[in-house]
């Protein structure tokens, strides 16, 4: 069967100018999208079709190409075992003056 590819937790950059714009480290994520099991490869793709054929995997950190949230699929894969693909949210938050920028998952000050 196909690995698990579990749904991590939204990723949040801290916006300083507003601009809906960040830069993610997605590979950040990858022991809870793959809970932690060894022997699998994550990649990332900006569209559903890239991750299920495996192409145009992102590589390094990632600027997000639409304001304020983007959806970012996943596939996980095995050597010897079938594929499993999941999606994230990379989320942009406001940076506020005097204030903690970005609560996991809410962009709440």
């Amino acid at each position: 069967s196909a690995p698990a590819a579990n749904t991590p937790p939204v990723l949040e950059y801290c916006d300083a100018d507003a601009d809906g714009f960040g830069v993610f480290t997605l590979n950040e994520v990858d022991s809870e999208i793959t809970s932690g099991q060894t022997g699998l490869i994550v990649t990332y793709h900006e569209t559903q079709a890239d991750a299920e054929n495996n192409v145009n995997a992102i590589t390094g950190n990632y600027n997000n190409i639409v304001q304020y949230q983007q959806t970012i699929y996943v596939r996980v894969e095995s050597a010897t075992i079938t594929t499993e693909c999941a999606d994230i949210q990379a989320k942009t938050c406001p940076k506020v003056s005097g204030k903690n920028c970005c609560k996991s998952g809410s962009c709440e000050y």
